[in-house]
C-alpha cells in the first residue's frame, strides 16, 4: 500500500508509517530486534465505531505524530477521525 507519512519515535529507534490500507505500522529498527518480526500494525481498517470494516472505505492514514515522550502517538484519516494510541 502507498504510504503517505512517517515519523521517528523521539528517543528510540523506531518508525510510524501511516498507508493508503488504513494502516499505521510501528517499524523497529534497533540493532536487537535482529531475526524479529520488522514490524507492527497496530490500526486496521475502522469504523466510526471501531469494527473492521472494507478496505474499500476512505480511511487512509495521511497524518501522524508521536507525543514529545513517545508515549503516544496521534494519527489522522480521511474518515476525518482522529485517534490517538498508546505505547
Amino acid at each position: 500500500a502507498e504510504v503517505f507519512c512517517c515519523a521517528w519515535h523521539p528517543q528510540e529507534d523506531i518508525l510510524a508509517s501511516g498507508s493508503g490500507d488504513s494502516t499505521v505500522r510501528i517499524w523497529n529498527l534497533r540493532d536487537d530486534n535482529v531475526g524479529g518480526p520488522p514490524c507492527t500494525v497496530v490500526e486496521g481498517p475502522l469504523t466510526a465505531r471501531g469494527s473492521l470494516s472494507s478496505l474499500d472505505d476512505d480511511r487512509d492514514v495521511t497524518t501522524l505524530e508521536w507525543s514529545c515522550d513517545g508515549s503516544l502517538l496521534a494519527t489522522g484519516c480521511m474518515d476525518g477521525v482522529a485517534r490517538l494510541w498508546r505505547r
